[in-house]
């Protein structure tokens, strides 16, 4: 097992599931925010990733009630009615 670390060191941060895409070994797994690849505790390769989607705790929607957007050259993108919102960030579809 590894050594224990103070989260609140580690802020701000993101936790969930995560695996192994060497060996295949799951465990729930605390990084920063921004962390790509993870060290698997199994095998120590630098090959973990988190597993599903990490949801922050405060989400912007779109008018139209969409919370997933892409982020575009012309701003963010809602990824359900198209519009790009970088002018009118809150006023919705």
């Amino acid at each position: 097992m590894g050594d224990i670390i103070d989260i609140r060191s580690r802020q701000p941060h993101i936790a969930g599931r995560a695996m192994c895409l060497g060996c295949r070994f799951k465990w729930v797994a605390v990084a920063e925010v921004g962390a790509v690849t993870l060290e698997c505790p199994s095998c120590g390769l630098m090959k973990g990733a988190f597993a599903g989607t990490i949801v922050p705790d405060v989400v912007l929607e779109c008018g139209c009630g969409n919370s997933l957007f892409f982020m575009t050259p012309e701003g963010p993108l809602c990824g359900n009615c198209g519009l790009t919102h970088l002018d009118v960030m809150g006023a919705g579809c």
